[in-house]
């Protein structure tokens, strides 16, 4: 069975902005554009800035004018716009919605969502990944237990 690469999958109609922008820089960029999300820029790293947050700071008066810094923003893990929709799945476990693809220097390439995903990956082989993922979990919750016992008893 063939699976997709990220850069087949992944949304380009991404907006973003940098750390260094405003909230009302951000809120006229999403108005502009018609979208409910706004990826944050620093560098190689991606926060998402959503209408849900929005609103949140305007329940808490919260200075629009105020640079995207002093905000605390929900990160985003990346993946290499060439890697397989199987190395997604790994991100199933965290509660995320997003995931940014980037290109081989690390700039945004695009976005991926879970439904993105769910949607190209056959639910068997989803449902055997989970618990592939399960045992590697469990392995590692193991041999930390093995290594802090090995470091208590000086072996």
């Amino acid at each position: 069975m063939k699976f997709p690469i990220i850069k087949e999958l992944a949304t380009l109609e991404v907006i973003s902005v940098g750390l260094d922008s405003t909230l009302d820089n951000a809120i006229e960029l999403m108005h502009k554009h018609n979208h409910r999300n706004v990826i944050v820029v620093n560098k190689k790293e991606f926060f998402i800035l959503t209408a849900s947050d929005l609103l949140q700071l305007k329940l808490k008066k919260y200075d629009f004018s105020a640079k995207l810094s002093t905000i605390k923003l929900e990160k985003i893990p990346t993946i290499n716009k060439e890697e397989n929709i199987l190395d997604t799945i790994e991100y199933f476990e965290q509660s995320l919605e997003y995931i940014c693809a980037v290109n081989s220097d690390g700039s945004l390439f695009g976005i991926l969502t879970h439904t993105d995903i769910i949607s190209h990956i056959d639910p068997e082989t989803l449902m055997e990944n989970y618990r592939i993922g399960d045992l590697m979990n469990m392995n590692k919750h193991i041999q930390k237990k093995s290594s802090r016992h090995s470091y208590i008893f000086g072996t």
